[in-house]
């Protein structure tokens, strides 16, 4: 994510899917530049949700 930021990938919304749902992971990803975080196993209606709060 960190080369993705300093890149022509700068702006571009990134969703972390995980299996991690501890808070110091989440932080540690949103430091790292991930705008959206969703945590496996998913349905398909919270991925959509997940995405679509990134993009906006």
């Amino acid at each position: 994510m960190e080369r993705a930021r300093e890149t022509h990938a700068k702006g571009t919304p990134i969703l972390v899917l995980t299996t991690e749902s501890a808070p110091e992971q989440k932080a540690r990803a949103k430091a790292a530049g991930a705008t959206g975080w969703i945590v496996k196993p998913f349905n398909p209606a919270q991925l959509v949700e997940a995405v679509n709060r990134v993009a906006s």
